[in-house]
């Protein structure tokens, strides 16, 4: 900040006054001293990341996007008992429904180059404002918009009962990790690749299911071939050599845990395919803001694998803390990740106040 001053006047002191979104924090008490300074730096990045709604940042873009938000929304119905918060801002995305009936990148905004991948999970985030709060009066003001995009991906899918990857000006993004974040359109190195995606496909599946309770309690009618979809998400991805899924069909040599996570949660894959995600370090690690798939896909396997999940938190986000965070950041590289602009607070990697609650509190 630049000012100019009339001769005479003197500053005495330059500061920031923080104004926070009104939440009350519940008290949690953890087991250990290192989970409790976790649990607390969580709750911390949370409140600095919400503001007239959920911001992915306070710093970099202050924007709502849907798959921080769901994130950002699991975390505080633990860390705060929140159900107003929530709601408004699953609302507020519902508006931001583009003229293809596909959700907007962040809101409110128009013509951004939007991620199906966090279209389709979108269902999946008000399915779990219901299942914490009871309010199913949520679904009024969000089926129209849900309904448009299921129906636009089931308009999608081939003869091979697959989903084709998105060409412009759709950004085929899943998480910061190689193979899961193609060029965004209009960038010089935007190139469409004409391939099929594992996680895009899963996930359909994955929301699908929840889609169908919502459309059960809305007494709304959607049909949709599910099962014929794993089995071509079987066929077409799974690698029986090593019991591990190809990320891509345009290049077979990926593999990641995100992407074998997403095959466990509907219900595929086998006892090396978990091993895989705990063990094989050929596979591509899962970001920060996807960590809840994978651990949400190992305990969807094995309900008691607790310790996994813990130890994996204490280590990645006690390495944070050793480097002095007060906040939890966008990726592990912290600020050096994107040419220097990387997010030492951001709303996504928060995620350890929900498993930490679930598995510790009391």
């Amino acid at each position: 900040i630049q000012g100019f001053l009339d001769e005479g006047i003197e500053i005495v002191s330059v500061g920031i006054m923080p104004y926070i979104y009104p939440v009350t924090e519940l008290e949690f008490k953890l087991n250990t001293a290192l989970d409790q300074k976790i649990y607390d730096v969580c709750v911390r990045t949370l409140r600095l990341c919400m503001n007239m709604h959920y911001e992915d940042t306070p710093w970099r873009e202050q924007a709502l996007y849907v798959l921080d938000s769901r994130n950002q929304m699991l975390c505080g119905y633990y860390a705060f008992g929140e159900e107003e918060y929530p709601k408004a801002n699953l609302e507020l995305i519902a508006k931001g429904t583009r003229p293809d009936g596909f959700l907007e990148l962040t809101y409110p905004s128009v013509d951004g180059p939007a991620i199906p991948f966090f279209s389709v999970m979108y269902p999946v985030e008000v399915y779990e404002y219901i299942k914490h709060t009871g309010d199913k009066s949520i679904l009024e003001t969000t089926m129209p918009t849900m309904l448009r995009i299921m129906n636009n991906f089931k308009e999608k899918i081939e003869d091979n009962n697959l989903i084709r990857q998105f060409d412009a000006p759709y950004w085929n993004f899943y998480e910061w990790s190689d193979g899961s974040h193609d060029a965004i359109p209009g960038q010089h190195n935007y190139e469409f690749k004409d391939c099929y995606h594992l996680i895009l496909n899963c996930a359909f599946v994955y929301s699908g299911r929840m889609f169908k309770e919502l459309c059960d309690m809305a007494s709304v009618e959607f049909d949709c071939d599910f099962e014929s979809i794993k089995k071509a998400i079987n066929d077409e991805f799974f690698d029986e050599t090593d019991g591990n899924f190809i990320l891509r069909t345009d290049d077979r040599s990926f593999k990641s845990q995100l992407g074998n996570s997403f095959a466990l949660l509907i219900g595929l894959g086998d006892e090396r395919t978990i091993k895989a995600i705990k063990e094989d370090k050929n596979l591509l690690e899962t970001s920060l803001s996807m960590l809840i798939y994978k651990y949400d896909a190992l305990l969807a396997a094995n309900p008691n694998d607790k310790d996994f999940i813990l130890n994996e938190i204490r280590e990645l986000y006690g390495y944070m803390l050793n480097e002095g965070a007060t906040t939890f950041w966008e990726t592990m590289l912290g600020e050096a990740d994107f040419g220097g602009a990387g997010s030492l607070c951001h709303g996504w990697s928060a995620l350890p106040a929900y498993y930490l609650t679930k598995f510790e509190g009391k």
